[in-house]
């Protein structure tokens, strides 16, 4: 099975939310308002009740009861909820068991969720305004990890028995089987999913941080916080060694030996906050 074959076979997972499609269209439109975007939310009740539940719990930690969508919307604002809607949508794909059984997809999804963490906290120290984006492209950078795990259950398991070897890295493993490893399936079905151009070069480019171009802040915000997932133990991923950050995502972060300490504490108590809200059904 190759790449393009791979691609196709996307219909065979569960649909995005269609709020999710709508979303990604509107935030290309710069006069989009408040009541556009609340009546997409508000026509899903399931979606509505958990941007309800985030806008309420610990992790945004709001001094007065969120009781509307609209509210919600004021009080996060218009580039929160849209990405709480992605990572929404996103999230019920980790949470259908493939038909591979090498993977534990609830292990991946905390794994995915500390980077997702680590990436924010590491942008509100950059540059805060992109805390946010970089949170939901955490959220999204393994994403073709999951599409390999349901489309090419066969070709996984190949590739985990390559892992068994320690010379092996994913992504070489990957290319061997498949022909692509699952950075490039990511974006390839990110783009076909109409996501943003700043969340396709964070999953294509998330393993090389130095071939970003339009966003190489938040690209390497994600490769150093997919490391910090994997150092502090959240969750599983596909390949748990520890590996080393590109030098490039240290110059470009302004990170210092000396701040890598406290960077931790931060992360891991952002992390259980967030574990609160995520991990809630």
């Amino acid at each position: 099975m190759n790449i393009n074959q791979i691609i196709n076979k996307v219909t065979d997972l569960p649909s995005l939310p269609e709020a999710v499609i709508q979303l990604n269209d509107l935030l290309k439109d710069s006069s989009t308002n408040l009541d556009i975007v609340t009546g997409i939310i508000e026509k899903d009740a399931g979606l509505s009740a958990k941007v309800l539940r985030l806008a309420n719990s610990s992790y945004y930690g709001m001094s007065s009861q969120v009781d509307s969508v609209s509210r919600a919307i004021i009080v996060l604002g218009f580039n929160t909820i849209c990405n709480v809607v992605m990572s929404v949508g996103v999230s019920s794909l980790f949470k259908r068991q493939g038909k591979s059984a090498d993977i534990d997809m609830t292990g991946l999804w905390v794994h995915t969720l500390g980077c997702a963490v680590a990436a924010k906290v590491i942008m509100q120290k950059k540059n805060s305004m992109e805390s946010e984006k970089a949170f939901v492209c955490g959220i999204l950078h393994d994403i073709g990890k999951v599409i390999i795990a349901h489309a090419a259950p066969d070709e996984q398991r190949k590739i985990f028995l390559l892992l068994t070897n320690p010379a092996i890295t994913l992504i070489q493993a990957e290319n061997e089987i498949i022909g692509a490893n699952h950075a490039e399936i990511g974006y390839a079905v990110a783009k076909k999913w109409r996501f943003p151009d700043y969340i396709l070069e964070v999953i294509r480019h998330h393993h090389l941080p130095s071939a970003a171009v339009t966003v190489p802040d938040i690209v390497s915000a994600v490769h150093l916080g997919n490391t910090i997932s994997k150092a502090l133990s959240f969750g599983r991923s596909t390949e748990n060694r520890v590996t080393f950050v590109d030098s490039f995502a240290w110059k470009q972060l302004g990170i210092k030996e000396t701040d890598i300490p406290l960077l931790l504490t931060d992360v891991q108590n952002e992390f259980d906050l967030a574990m609160e809200f995520w991990m809630m059904d």
